[in-house]
C-alpha cells in the first residue's frame, strides 16, 4: 500500500508534535487560572478571617475591662498560640481554624480544651503592650495594627516599612493587616508600611508571635 495513504490512517508527526503543543498551552492556561483562582480565594478567607478575629478581639476587650488579650491564664501566655486559646476556652469563637490561613497547617486536633493547638496552626501575630503579657486598651488610636500576617519583626514606629522574608503564610506577595478600627487590608508586595506616617499613637507596643 502507497505510505501516503498509510498516514492518512493516523496522525503523522507533524500532526502529533503539534497536537502536543497545543494541549500543554492549553494546560497551562488552566493552570494559571486555577492557581489565580486559589491564591484569590484564599486572600478572600484569610481576609474575612481578620476581620472575624478583629471583632472577636474588641468584644474580648469590652467584656474585661478594655484590655486586648496576651494569652495570660493559658499554658501559652505572650504567644498567639495563648491569644488563640483564650478566645477559644473562653467561647468566643468555637472554631480553631480562623487561625490558619495560606499556608499555614490548618488545626486537626481533638482535645476539648484545643491542649494541642500548636504553633504551626497560628497565621497570626498580635499587638501587646509595654511587654507581651501586656494588653493593649481600647482607648488605643483607630490606626493601630492589632492583628496581621507575618512573621516577620514589625517596627511600630509610623512609616517603617516591613520588608518579607517569604516566611508569612502569603510568602513574600504580600501581608494582611487588620486595624484597630475594623479596618482590613491585604498589603500585595514585598514590603509596605506597618503603621500609617499620621499614626498618633504615644504607647509603648510589642508585637506577640506564635
Amino acid at each position: 500500500m502507497p505510505s501516503f495513504l498509510l498516514r492518512r490512517e493516523g496522525f503523522t508527526r507533524f500532526q502529533t508534535v503539534f497536537a502536543a503543543i497545543v494541549f500543554l498551552l492549553f494546560a497551562a492556561v488552566v493552570f494559571a487560572e486555577v492557581s489565580s483562582y486559589l491564591k484569590l480565594h484564599g486572600t478572600a478567607h484569610a481576609l474575612e478571617s481578620a476581620k472575624t478575629l478583629d471583632t472577636l478581639l474588641a468584644q474580648y476587650a469590652t467584656e474585661n475591662d478594655g484590655a486586648y488579650p496576651t494569652g495570660e491564664g493559658t499554658r501559652a501566655p505572650g504567644k498567639s498560640v495563648g491569644i488563640a486559646l483564650d478566645l477559644l476556652q473562653t467561647q468566643f469563637t468555637p472554631n480553631a481554624d480562623i487561625f490558619a490561613v495560606g499556608s499555614t497547617t490548618r488545626y486537626a486536633g481533638t482535645d476539648k480544651d484545643y491542649a494541642d493547638l500548636a504553633p504551626e496552626n497560628m497565621s497570626w501575630d498580635f499587638t501587646a503592650g509595654a511587654n507581651t503579657t501586656t494588653g493593649i486598651k481600647t482607648d488605643e488610636p483607630d490606626s493601630l495594627p492589632l492583628l496581621y500576617t507575618t512573621s516577620e519583626t514589625v517596627d511600630y514606629r509610623p512609616g517603617q516599612s516591613v520588608t518579607l522574608s517569604g516566611h508569612g503564610p502569603f510568602g513574600s506577595h504580600g501581608m494582611i493587616v487588620a486595624l484597630k478600627s475594623g479596618a482590613v487590608e491585604y498589603r500585595q508586595g514585598a514590603s509596605s508600611v506597618f503603621v500609617p506616617a499620621d499614626f498618633k499613637g504615644t504607647g509603648t507596643y510589642t508585637q506577640i508571635k506564635p
